[in-house]
């Protein structure tokens, strides 16, 4: 074969290829959704005397990170005590808001903790789950958290925003402008510290829905809540940390399109 004809060859069949690509059915699949949790506290010195209130996230009055239920075992250190508790002593819930929901802290003390000198890491925790969905029907609420799944509580000085669906929207799909409310949690933090010794605590909660479009397209949405506080030298008593909720993030599929009607009704049908 000549060179000529090869090559001509070799474009029609990369156009063709292309063609197929762009006019491919959506075939939704490989549906899941997951979550990441963790709570950091990290410290440029050692601190004595320790005693920390921090907020869990939570859903139905119960402490939940995404699918899993959390208990004190999974918080236990070596050289720490962990308690979860309900009603701090101290705590002032005047401007906050708590949704349908109660409130959770976990109690952490600890005589002296000696953090990390690589990163100065003095508590740690993350825990992350993936969970394979056969249908999009069991998709988390990403839009509007506070109504049904897990956030951090109480949440002061708040105020959530509606999502707001953007324009030229795909018949399979909507998207929205992202939503990013400001908040404020309270912690209490009570150690001794020497004055430059600074202190950070974060933590954080997110969920996402994710599946696959077309040939190896991969599709989420989610939302996040957290927060962050930081002080220096000695500090004795509750805080507020500055947080952010964000929802409406990524893209949603259009549940009552013909695609994704196909797609509930196949896995309707095959259950």
């Amino acid at each position: 074969m000549k060179p000529y004809f090869f090559a001509i060859g070799l474009g029609l069949c990369l156009a063709l290829f292309t063609v197929a690509g762009c006019t491919s059915a959506l075939d939704p699949r490989g549906f899941s959704n997951g979550f990441v949790y963790e709570l950091s506290i990290r410290s440029s010195g050692p601190l004595t005397n320790t005693t920390f209130f921090l907020p869990l996230p939570v859903i139905n009055n119960k402490p939940v990170a995404g699918n899993m239920s959390l208990g004190e075992n999974l918080f236990s250190k070596p050289n720490f005590s962990v308690q979860f508790i309900r009603s701090p002593p101290g705590l002032n819930l005047s401007n906050s808001s708590f949704g349908n929901n109660e409130a959770w802290f976990i109690k952490i003390m600890s005589n002296k903790i000696v953090p990390d000198p690589v990163n100065n890491s003095a508590f740690e925790i993350f825990l992350v789950e993936n969970v394979p969905l056969k249908s999009p029907t069991p998709f988390v609420n990403t839009l509007r958290p506070l109504e049904e799944n897990s956030v951090f509580l109480p949440k002061v000085h708040f105020s959530p925003s509606q999502p707001v669906i953007k324009e030229s929207q795909s018949p399979d799909r909507i998207e929205y402008v992202p939503v990013r409310d400001d908040e404020e949690i309270p912690v209490f933090v009570d150690y001794l510290a020497e004055p430059d010794t600074h202190v950070e605590i974060y933590s954080k909660l997110s969920q996402d829905n994710s599946w696959k479009e077309d040939y190896d397209s991969w599709i989420s949405n989610y939302y996040q809540d957290s927060f962050d506080w930081t002080g220096t030298g000695d500090q004795h008593g509750w805080k507020l940390a500055q947080g952010i909720l964000t929802s409406a993030n990524g893209v949603y599929p259009n549940l009552s399109s013909p695609v994704w009607q196909a797609v509930i009704q196949a896995n309707t049908t095959e259950g």
